[in-house]
């Protein structure tokens, strides 16, 4: 196959995955659009993955492994598989998932039919105890994200709670000035996503199901534990992931500023925050004051004292989830030690201050 040929490059990060990593190579050999590349970027796993990986290396002509020599991250596995990628669309999937048969054709024909550079479709979340998959949560939340036909982030904010990189298909002239941040190893694809949804001519939508997300077992419990390792390192990546999504904002509003007001890019910029609060934010919180150690407590309610402290206050008073972050935590109030329960009065102050300050400022 001529690299000219090739319509969608599938890139898949790898480490560790040796129970999942058959069924979704499956997946994608068996996909009924043919003129595709598979590559895997392998980042220094330590399991059996690479065994099974090359035996699918040597039966398929179109399935490339690029082997990182250590440990560099998911960020830097996907932007090694977008440089050497040859497909006129990008669809990234994670390895311990799979997609449906015809998901990459349905996508491209998507694309090319409404001259779409940005295709998403219907996601379902598949459960390996008991074998079954449900439509992911967000789908039925916002039913508007199922619907099929032409979408813009502008008009469909909601959008932004599908802010993952994966199953979607991008133009790569879309994408191909854009990278993952390498520094950041917890939502690492958000300022990506953001961005692409930001400059895309037009977003479509497909109603079929075309990927499955693995809910493993054990990965509630995997994910708690890892953010009570260390819960300040987890919201110091959501905190920088903010900060490039807002510089991808200023950007935006500076290059459009003659399609769309600045009204009109402060109120996606307030959803797009909301989300990143609402998700994220509170969860980190919440969960470190509730079973983390004293010392992660104090770290974590510094860092996020010293956040809101630069924040507009105009922020505090238009993004919901400032109030929802109050409202979820405060009943944690009384199990905090003296030293973290002033630190925390002293962030309920802050906030209320701010959000006074505004108000008045707006009467």
């Amino acid at each position: 196959m001529g690299n000219d040929s090739i319509k969608v490059s599938v890139i898949v990060p790898l480490y560790n995955v040796e129970n999942y990593i058959d069924e979704a190579l499956s997946s994608l050999v068996n996909q009924t659009l043919k003129s595709i590349e598979i590559i895997l970027v392998d980042d220094f796993s330590r399991d059996k993955t690479l065994k099974i990986v090359s035996s699918y290396t040597q039966k398929y002509s179109n399935v490339y492994l690029i082997q990182q020599t250590q440990k560099m991250g998911v960020g830097a596995a996907r932007n090694l598989g977008l440089k050497i990628a040859h497909g006129e669309y990008i669809f990234f999937m994670d390895a311990d998932d799979f997609i449906t048969r015809n998901a990459l054709e349905q996508m491209y024909i998507a694309a090319e039919e409404n001259n779409a550079n940005l295709v998403t479709g219907v996601i379902k979340e598949y459960y390996d105890a008991r074998k079954s998959s449900e439509i992911s949560p967000y789908f039925k939340i916002f039913p508007s994200l199922a619907q099929q036909g032409e979408k813009s982030i502008i008009k469909n904010p909601e959008l932004f709670f599908l802010i993952y990189c994966w199953g979607k298909l991008y133009k790569k002239s879309l994408i191909e000035n854009s990278t993952f941040p390498m520094n950041i190893h917890f939502a690492e694809d958000q300022p990506f996503t953001v961005h692409a949804y930001l400059y895309t001519n037009k977003i479509f939508t497909i109603s079929s199901t075309i990927y499955y997300y693995r809910k493993r077992e054990s990965e509630k419990n995997s994910v708690s534990q890892s953010l009570l390792k260390d819960p300040a390192l987890f919201l110091k990546n959501v905190l920088e992931i903010v900060s490039i999504g807002t510089d991808h904002f200023s950007a935006f509003a500076s290059n459009r500023k003659n399609q769309y007001s600045q009204e009109v890019i402060n109120s996606l910029y307030i959803y797009y925050l909301n989300r990143v609060v609402n998700r994220e934010i509170i969860g980190i919180l919440y969960s470190t004051l509730a079973k983390a150690t004293k010392r992660q407590k104090l770290s974590v309610l510094n860092i996020l004292n010293n956040w809101i402290e630069k924040l507009p206050n105009s922020l505090l008073v238009n993004v919901p989830s400032f109030n929802t972050l109050v409202q979820t935590c405060a009943p944690l109030v009384k199990s905090l030690d003296y030293d973290s329960l002033q630190i925390f009065r002293l962030l309920l102050k802050n906030m209320k201050l701010k959000m006074g300050v505004s108000k008045i400022g707006n009467s």
